[in-house]
């Protein structure tokens, strides 16, 4: 690419960078996609055959050496693949739309020309698009109005251009060749250049041109040809501006003006590209865990960071990336569900400071509540006759990429995986301390909430489903690892009497006449001296047969 950009970092005969995006520079342009698609495999570098030495290997999309497909204007093993290529290059169009969707929904981090803000480089040159942005326009207008060309099509073939023989041979003199008359000028009836159907004929020659060059996916409408080696032809003369002047008229549908000036632009842009050396656009983002932050953002929470934004922006400088609110575990109201997002997969799992920081957010979150900085709360976080504080759900979720289908957009499911939950606790076997802590960990197809962003859902149903399954799944957990009794209140029992034994073990959901008593798995029941006070029943969670307070 001529040298190496300034975000590029040089080591020797080596080049690596740090962002996600898309990069031109002059004729040559570069897709840079997110590190999830770099498959850790181990492989074995030893030569001699008695020795064994190991390394870390990465093959891109779990089937190729990186450093073999990068440069695709050579023979390769990934050209060479057309439908995979294909499936790639939708696959850096979509994570080029994130990136400049992400910048749309946060102007007010000042992205302009050149200038690294917030971790976004961009620059989109004099008319504010990028060539990309063009090519993507070109392809929206075929799926919006694929319909309406194929209609012209059907209009334009109903006759209006057949030969009018009456007046071909009253008004001409015909030639005779081999006894056959041959009329030098046919009148047909209507003479007029039909320049709709040149316009839609040169749309789709560039679409089959888009097709070939960048594999788009195009839907081809059969009614009209296409002549790649046209459009290629006014490329490379720089004359497609021309030729577009050339067939402009007042075109009665509003349609085929917007058509017009798509392709003019296009065209412009080609040329303009072609005569500057220097010319240079690019859209990166530095960090894209900010990008996927945003994105899960929109598909899970709700206005809770709108309504309460102490929540999202702590006190203590800790920024929240995902919080909503919805079901407490035990009833009784509402609390808030806290989590944290990954894009990218991690097989050693979450790091300690990811743990440890994800409980400061909740620890603050409780905090908030419980000075009565969010008012209305905190009877669903704390009971005043046991001492016990409610469990805070806690999440972290992981962009990642189906492993047997690497391509599928369609899978929307989150998975929570078993078995790598954290937990942290200032005295054991007690679930209600305010110290005690759980988190779980989700992983949702990254695709899919790429697709979801681009078209800009707001889904009501999975962003219910979601919240369900995460309050389900924490009171799975917890079953599994406590055993839960509901205590009954004798005639003796005084609010005034909770032993040392069961603080933190109860906890009495608001507006409930129920106490929980919470053990961890076998451990023995035990009361600690207060059976006159309660009978003991060993349930499950959900349990949603409380009676209401006395």
């Amino acid at each position: 690419m001529g040298g190496y950009p300034p975000f590029f970092t040089r080591k020797g005969d080596k080049c690596s960078f740090s962002y996600v995006g898309y990069y031109r520079s002059g004729d040559d342009f570069a897709f840079i996609l997110p590190k999830v698609f770099l498959v850790s495999e181990e492989k074995d570098t030893a030569t001699d055959e008695s020795a064994s030495s190991k390394e870390d290997y990465r093959k891109a999309f779990n089937k190729f050496d990186p450093n073999k497909i990068i440069d695709t204007n050579t023979e390769n093993a990934l050209v060479e693949d057309k439908v995979l290529f294909s499936k790639i290059m939708e696959l850096a169009i979509n994570v080029y739309r994130v990136i400049n969707h992400y910048c749309e929904r946060h102007q007010e981090e000042n992205i302009s020309q050149d200038i690294d803000l917030n971790n976004v480089v961009s620059t989109k040159g004099e008319c504010g698009k990028t060539y990309i942005d063009i090519l993507l326009e070109l392809i929206r207008f075929n799926k919006e109005h694929r319909h309406l060309l194929t209609f012209i099509s059907k209009m334009n073939a109903k006759g209006y251009n057949n030969i009018h023989w009456q007046k071909t041979i009253s008004k001409q003199d015909a030639i005779l060749q081999d006894e056959t008359p041959i009329y030098p000028e046919l009148i047909t009836k209507s003479k007029r250049t039909n320049y709709e159907e040149e316009l839609i004929v040169l749309f789709y020659s560039v679409l089959e041109y888009l097709h070939e060059t960048f594999r788009f996916k195009v839907i081809q409408d059969l009614n009209y040809g296409a002549d790649v080696r046209f459009v290629q032809k006014l490329l490379e003369k720089g004359t497609g501006t021309r030729y577009l002047r050339s067939i402009r008229r007042k075109y009665f549908r509003d349609e085929l003006v917007q058509l017009w000036n798509l392709l003019n632009v296009f065209f412009d842009t080609s040329e303009k590209i072609a005569s500057k050396k220097e010319y240079k656009e690019k859209l990166l983002v530095k960090n894209f865990n900010l990008v996927f932050e945003d994105m899960v953002d929109v598909l899970l929470s709700d206005n809770t960071k709108a309504k309460y934004p102490e929540l999202k922006n702590q006190p203590d400088g800790k920024i929240v990336d995902h919080i909503f609110e919805y079901d407490s575990l035990f009833g009784g109201g509402k609390v808030f569900y806290i989590g944290d997002s990954k894009y990218y997969k991690d097989d050693a799992g979450m790091s300690k400071y990811s743990v440890f920081k994800q409980f400061t957010y909740a620890r603050n979150v409780l905090q908030l509540v419980m000075e009565r900085k969010i008012e209305g709360y905190r009877a669903n976080y704390y009971d005043d006759v046991t001492g016990g504080y409610n469990v805070i759900p806690n999440f972290f979720i992981r962009g990642v990429v189906n492993d047997g289908t690497p391509f599928d957009y369609s899978d929307a499911n989150l998975k929570v995986k078993e078995g790598e939950e954290y937990s942290t606790c200032h005295h054991k076997d007690r679930l209600f301390d305010r110290d005690t802590m759980c988190v779980q960990q989700y992983e949702i197809n990254l695709l899919y909430v790429m697709s979801a962003y681009i078209a800009n859902l707001n889904n009501s149903s999975f962003k219910e489903s979601a919240h369900k399954q995460i309050k389900e799944n924490m009171v799975k957990y917890l079953n599994g690892e406590y055993t839960f009794f509901r205590l009954t209140q004798k005639k003796t029992y005084t609010p005034a009497f909770y032993s040392k034994s069961l603080l933190g073990r109860t906890y009495r959901p608001c507006d409930s006449g129920c106490v929980f008593m919470a053990i961890e798995k076998d451990v023995k029941s035990a009361i600690g001296g207060c059976e006159k006070y309660f009978e003991e029943e060993k349930v499950e969670l959900p349990y949603n047969s409380c009676p209401n307070e006395p």
